[in-house]
């Protein structure tokens, strides 16, 4: 790394007014605006969270940057900063590590924001190669009443959502594939094209579209392999740069040329790349949303009903949708038509997206047989955070996820939340094992008995649409025939028990194997929800 690395990071709050730094009475640092008050230590360390809006605070046993290099090890853990500079909504902290590397971190707090930002700086004099970095090693000083992993644009995990009683957090570190040191004016980026280490010109842009021509004709290696290079340099701040193609042949072109030629016999097309799409909204045509409501408050342990009336009947409706967020194409889910209550009807879940909604709202619309689409309705969902549902406990089960596993051939075996997907399992979890099983992986648990007996072992084990074959057998028992657990959507537990044996008191084997799965199946999983040895006689 030849000079300074940038990156940033921040905590938000869920509910997303003039900030001010001041000095606290324990000798820490605060910025604060009607929204949000942060707290930070002498040391740069962040000491507490205060949810304005929500009335909570939240607080940190511990909070540290670090950085592993080829010098050495940096971090806030056990250095304190030979420089702090606090202004109106910021504050800087200053850290001089080796001769020639300094690390500067920076808080942030916009007037109206309700979240605030840490930015991260590391300067070097020298070529310094980093090994690893930490942004923040944040320990809570209560546990959340939930995290949520949120994976965010293109794949990348920079978001979680930290949930208390009254309120929550989000943090994470800015996608790195986006620029993100912006003003609400726009983005100052640019891009310059080359064709074979070639510049290609001229440039011309389309305000229409937003987009650039390039005429690559001269510098294309025809019948050969080409290299494209993009190189970003400035862009009016309300463009933006995505992902590019170049077609090798379309039968939209007026000629595609053999060889280059003249300049007046360019490539030219004549339209549009992608066929034009049919119109999907017409004034005063397709359907129409009547009325979408919630049957009750979504909670965190509790789905609810959505209903939505049309003004069509279903025979003229191809499909009728809602999606969970302000992005479109994020958590779409169906509604299928309820003949009993005449409308269209679905379960609202408290899935990973709907538990960090960023608004109240859900946003429902359909598509009519003759592809014309309705407006966007939007529907109030009711989250309730405070509600908590008590699990269903089958009574003297033994949960399969708090059991030991003495053995596995592969893959990973861990506790499911089940809660989301109804009232249906022991404790509101199962055990799963998964991760490419194949025919001959076996895994061996170890199960407790307290009195010895004549016991037959009833195994309650989920189906679903990921679900494989599997066999079972206890200690030195019989093997049970191979079991297929798949089924097109995810099923309850159903009771699977073995033959009786007698038991001795204390730890027992039991041993499952994989046997593949069925062709229709999408993995090879299994789903343990809970055991019972229920005592019997031979």
């Amino acid at each position: 790394m030849e000079k300074g690395l940038s990156m940033s990071f921040g905590l938000g709050l869920l509910f997303c007014t003039a900030a001010k730094s001041v000095m606290t009475e324990a000798g820490g640092y605060r910025l604060a605006n009607d929204k949000i008050s942060v707290t930070v230590s002498e040391a740069g360390k962040l000491d507490s969270v205060e949810n304005r809006l929500a009335g909570d605070t939240y607080r940190f046993n511990a909070d540290t940057f670090l950085l592993e290099t080829d010098q050495g090890v940096f971090s806030n853990a056990t250095s304190q900063p030979s420089k702090v500079t606090a202004g109106k909504d910021r504050m800087a902290f200053s850290y001089a590590f080796s001769p020639g590397i300094s690390v500067d971190l920076v808080y942030t707090l916009s007037n109206d924001n309700g979240f605030f930002r840490r930015t991260l700086s590391l300067s070097n004099a020298t070529p310094l190669r980093l090994k690893n970095l930490v942004l923040g090693a944040t320990a809570f000083a209560r546990p959340a009443a939930e995290v949520v992993h949120y994976v965010t644009f293109i794949a990348a995990p920079t978001v979680e959502f930290i949930r208390h009683d009254k309120g929550g957090l989000f943090t994470g570190i800015e996608n790195p594939y986006f620029k993100a040191d912006v003003s609400e004016q726009g983005v100052a980026l640019g891009f310059e094209l080359t064709l074979n280490g070639g510049k290609v010109a001229p440039l011309r842009w389309d305000d229409p579209s937003h987009s650039a021509v390039f005429d690559l004709t001269d510098l294309v290696k025809y019948g050969g392999e080409n290299s494209v290079t993009l190189f970003l340099k400035r862009m009016a701040s309300n463009h933006f740069m995505g992902p590019y193609l170049i077609y090798p042949e379309e039968g939209s072109t007026d000629k595609l040329l053999p060889g280059p030629g003249a300049a007046d016999l360019r490539v030219v097309y004549k339209q549009s790349l992608v066929p034009a799409l049919p119109p999907r909204y017409r004034k005063n045509a397709g359907p129409k949303v009547i009325e979408a409501k919630m049957m009750e408050n979504v909670t965190l342990r509790e789905a609810a009903e959505l209903r939505v009336t049309l003004d069509l009947p279903p025979e003229k409706i191809k499909r009728v949708m809602f999606f969970e967020s302000g992005f479109g194409w994020m958590g779409q889910h169906g509604l299928g038509y309820n003949k009993k209550a005449q409308c269209w009807t679905a379960r609202v879940t408290p899935g990973p997206r709907a538990a960090i909604q960023e608004n109240d709202f859900i946003y429902v619309w359909t598509e009519g047989t003759d592809g014309l689409r309705s407006d966007y309705y939007p529907v109030n969902v009711g989250w309730d955070f405070t509600a908590a549902r008590k699990a269903k406990v089958v009574a003297g089960a033994i949960e399969a996820e708090f059991l030991k596993v003495q053995s596995k051939s592969r893959s990973k075996v861990e506790p499911q939340d089940m809660a989301p997907y109804g009232n249906h399992w022991s404790g509101g979890s199962q055990m799963v094992w998964w991760g490419g099983l194949e025919q001959g992986d076996s895994m061996v648990l170890e199960i407790p008995l307290e009195k010895a007996g004549v016991y037959a072992l009833a195994m309650h084990l989920s189906k679903a649409e990921d679900y494989g074959i599997f066999s079972v057998r206890l200690d030195d028992g019989p093997e049970t025939e191979a079991m297929d657990f798949f089924h097109s959507k995810l099923q309850p537990p159903t009771i699977i028990t073995l033959k009786p044996m007698t038991l001795a008191k204390g730890k027992h084997s039991l041993r499952i194997t994989c046997h593949g799965k069925n062709p229709k199946s999408s993995n090879s999983l299994i789903g343990i929800d809970c055991l019972e040895f229920k005592e019997t006689t031979r």
